[in-house]
């Protein structure tokens, strides 16, 4: 649409026009919602046009400034102005009239643009057209009983409209449509809808969607009608039909009053509904079916719901279906895959003619149905199965059934699945490399559907191609397992993976690279037990380089003064060694390193620090031993502190997130020293957490939480102290061992 923007004027509305002056009178009082809704007066001063604007406050019309457009002298002025739905400009001259007086001369008036549908408006100094919006209403709303949800479109705002508002007519068919909902204002094209209650039931409405704009024109959508539930109805919804049978379906759609309504299908070729199915009570809408047989093939059938209330009765519309022809249908129903197998499973729905049938199943990777089952002979409608193998894991696989009768192969639609992967897995954990020799370990992840896998070890030097392989060793349950391996050069590359071997399939690990160590004497410090007045020190000679046997100790002290040593142990190999030096301070910070020491060469290890315990009573909980039904609890008093007399100590333990029991009777103990205490009607496989107890005379210490799981029903039995196993027996437990002469023994515990 035409869209003009003013020099100086903003917008004219209606002018009165004279000789003696052009003036737009406008009143003080005159109502304005903005200011393009106040005018001008346009006046004569000498020569020059002078013009006083008017602006909208508190909705009413005030005079501002009088001012010379174009800011200087002006004895002539184009504008523009709306009329008639036709944006015109006029030229204003300032001259002087047949009687010498200064006036204001309309020169000329002309129509610029005739298209305005809607009519012109000026808002801040722009002159335009507005038309009206245009605006669509749906179809088929949804209905209940005593409300719809009307829906329509939005399709424009109108040209040069910021927004418009929309909503809905409606009322009873054949009369006037003088029921409106609420109105919504949208500032875009868009769907919107509004939801209209309070009808009445089984009744024909009319109904249409309403816009407008600023221009205040309505426009309206086509109407159209939609029909209320009755209080009571029901609907027939669909079938599915076979060759001789079919279900039907039907909703109870409304009870109305009724508490309880029966509701069947009455059926029959079309325009004889002599039929009925079996009723069913209900007592609340929802929906229902009934399969009717005895059907002819190939035949078309009619049929409607019917539901009936003590009160009330309600028949559908009509609906129609037509039987599957008389001929063998067979259809592939599912699979229950596996790995490297999988169950297929089929149904002949239909034997047509057939007396009797060959099924089976074609199957392969997609696209590549090149593999049969073996067959079944069926002679009425059945289900059938059949179970393929060799199968590739995590494959995607096609399948159909297929049917042989005199008549020839009918064949289902085809089916996928995909087999499950094998997850059997193994992995290169670590090396521990020496200069000759290395020791590598490895862990078997995962069994998959494997019994058992000889699992071993492929090693060679870094950029070899052929591998040496370690001794096999067959496994039946998950779990680590280590290799040695010899034969190797010092300070050299080398790499090396794990392997499982199943019935199935053999897998690799990642490759896991490690350097030999130069061979020279080396020494390690490993780990530090401290206490509070003495401590355990742990080494490892890692490499005996060219000595036959060496010296092994430690050097310790306050930090930066490893004046003291322990005493001394000799070693002819590699291997681990320990010391428990005496006479520390409580709560005291240490330092510590290995030395080892032979006939070539004394090495040390990087130096280690730890701090002692405080002199107190100290109690700590030790690996217990774990039971199907029952566990020993183990602690251990390792530091006494300032108390002297008998140590009372005892369990507290309980399933974990449960409340605490107590072990029962406490035990008294002289001095540092372990105790335990076996506790009873456990329950399988459940995890569970206990802490050790020690009270003196001077203080009380409780240890750490420390947790377990208790075996499961089945898992091995474990060894007990003296070589004593568990047989569980009601809410009594037997032991049983043979001793080193092989004489059987037999012990009863009771519950007391």
């Amino acid at each position: 649409m035409g869209y003009f923007n003013k020099k100086t004027l903003a917008f004219l509305l209606l002018f009165f026009w004279g000789f003696f002056g052009v003036s737009v009178l406008v009143d003080d009082a005159f109502s304005c919602t903005g200011d393009w809704d106040c005018e001008y007066d346009v006046f004569c001063e000498g020569d020059n046009v002078r013009v006083t604007k008017y602006s909208c406050s508190d909705g009413s019309c005030v005079a501002g400034d009088t001012v010379t457009p174009d800011g200087g002298e002006a004895e002539e002025y184009n504008y523009l102005f709306c009329s008639d739905d036709a944006i015109y400009e006029r030229q204003h001259t300032c001259s002087e009239d047949v009687d010498g007086e200064d006036a204001c001369i309309v020169e000329e008036t002309e129509e610029l643009m005739d298209l305005c549908e809607g009519f012109c408006e000026d808002e801040n100094g722009d002159v335009y057209c507005v038309n009206p919006p245009s605006v669509e209403t749906y179809e088929d709303p949804w209905v209940a009983e005593y409300e719809a949800d009307l829906e329509g479109y939005l399709h424009s705002l109108g040209d040069n409209a910021d927004s418009a508002d929309v909503w809905f007519r409606y009322g009873k068919a054949g009369e006037d449509l003088d029921s409106t909902t609420s109105s919504e204002t949208m500032t875009d094209e868009g769907e919107f809808g509004r939801n209209v209650s309070g009808l009445e039931a089984n009744t024909d409405y009319d109904f249409q969607a309403v816009a407008t704009n600023v221009t205040g024109e309505e426009v309206y959508g086509d109407t159209y009608s939609f029909t209320t539930l009755p209080d009571f109805s029901v609907e027939a919804t669909g079938s599915t039909p076979g060759v001789f049978d079919a279900t039907l379906y039907g909703e109870l759609i409304s009870m109305g009053d009724e508490t309880e309504a029966e509701v069947y299908f009455e059926y029959g070729e079309p325009g004889n509904l002599n039929n009925t199915t079996a009723p069913q009570t209900m007592t609340s809408e929802e929906d229902f079916q009934r399969t009717v047989s005895g059907l002819s093939p190939e035949t078309q059938y009619e049929f409607r719901a019917v539901a009936e209330g003590e009160e009330e009765s309600d028949v559908s519309e009509s609906m129609f279906f037509e039987t599957e022809e008389n001929v063998v249908i067979i259809e592939a129903t599912g699979v229950d895959e596996g790995v490297f197998d999988a169950t297929l499973h089929g149904e002949v729905l239909n034997m047509g003619e057939e007396d009797e049938l060959e099924v089976y199943f074609e199957y392969g990777e997609p696209g590549e149905m090149n593999n049969t089952t073996s067959s079944q002979t069926i002679t009425e409608e059945d289900v059938f199965e059949r179970s393929i193998s060799g199968l590739d894991q995590s494959t995607e696989y096609e399948f159909r059934a297929v049917a042989e009768g005199e008549g020839g192969a009918v064949y289902s639609d085809s089916l996928t699945f995909e087999t499950y992967p094998h997850d059997f897995s193994v992995e290169a954990v670590d090396a521990d490399k020496r200069s000759y020799d290395a020791t590598l370990y490895g862990n078997l992840e995962d069994m998959g559907e494997e019994s058992e896998a000889d699992v071993y070890f492929e090693y060679r030097k870094a950029g070899e191609t052929d591998f040496n392989e370690t001794p096999k060793e067959t496994r039946t349950n998950i779990g680590s397992f280590s290799e040695d391996i010899f034969g190797l050069e010092e300070l050299t590359q080398y790499e090396f993976r794990a392997v499982a071997e199943g019935y199935y399939e053999t897998v690799y690990s990642d490759m896991i690279s490690f350097e030999t160590m130069e061979h020279i004497l080396i020494v390690e410090a490993t780990e530090v037990s401290p206490g509070s007045h003495d401590a355990v020190f742990y080494g490892e000679v890692l490499n005996m380089g060219d000595e036959e046997a060496v010296e092994v100790y430690f050097e310790y002290g306050e930090p930066g003064d490893l004046s003291n040593s322990t005493s001394r142990v000799e070693l002819s190999e590699e291997g681990s060694f320990d010391r428990n030096p005496s006479g520390l301070q409580p709560d005291t910070q240490y330092e510590f390193r290995a030395v080892a020491e032979g006939d070539l060469d004394k090495v040390y290890s990087d130096i280690m620090s730890f701090r002692t315990e405080e002199h107190r009573l100290i109690v700590r909980t030790r690996e217990p031993d774990i039971g199907i039904t029952d566990t020993i609890l183990r602690g251990e008093v390792v530091n006494l502190g300032e108390e002297e007399g008998p140590i009372e100590v005892y369990f507290r333990y309980r399933k974990q997130g449960g409340s605490f029991r107590d072990t029962f009777p406490v035990e008294e103990i002289d001095g540092l020293g372990s105790f335990s205490k076996r506790i009873r009607n456990l329950e399988p496989d459940t995890q569970y957490e206990f802490r050790a107890v020690a009270i003196g005379d001077e203080e009380t210490d409780h240890s750490e939480l420390r947790s377990f799981t208790t075996l499961s029903e089945g898992d091995p039995l474990p060894e007990r102290e003296g070589g004593w196993i568990e047989i569980k027996s009601g809410e009594d437990s037997r032991w049983i061992r043979i001793d080193e002469e092989g004489v059987i023994e037999i012990r009863y515990d009771y519950e007391e």
